[in-house]
């Protein structure tokens, strides 16, 4: 986006300082398919949830991100040590009914078998 003057907001909303950040004043815009996004390019399946691969961002801004999940999605989710963010298995039912609409046929696999929509 940096090369395209035409993004560059978007761009300057995303890096401060040459460091990628949450731009929280954007999230009125984050939806379900916003969700399905990240999770198709970031996510995968673990044990008993879903781990989203976010380790560029702050613990400060993925704890604000984690209240913003649990307000708008009524998700559970935890950051792990690595900071990635993990959804709480009593939260993967909500979260496969957010996203598996606008996921890519190519990217069921990453869903639990045993989730239904």
């Amino acid at each position: 986006t940096k090369t395209n003057s035409a993004l560059l907001p978007l761009y300057n909303s995303f890096y401060k300082n040459g460091k990628k950040v949450i731009p929280f004043d954007l999230l009125k815009y984050f939806t379900a398919q916003s969700l399905a996004l990240l999770f198709m390019d970031d996510g995968s399946k673990n044990k008993s949830g879903y781990t989203i691969a976010v380790m560029c961002f702050s613990l400060e801004e993925l704890k604000q991100f984690q209240i913003f999940l649990l307000e708008n999605f009524k998700l559970q989710t935890s950051v792990l040590k690595n900071n990635s963010l993990y959804i709480k298995a009593n939260s993967v039912q909500i979260f496969n009914q957010l996203i598996k609409p606008y996921l890519c046929e190519s990217m069921l696999y990453k869903l639990h078998s045993h989730v239904t929509s």
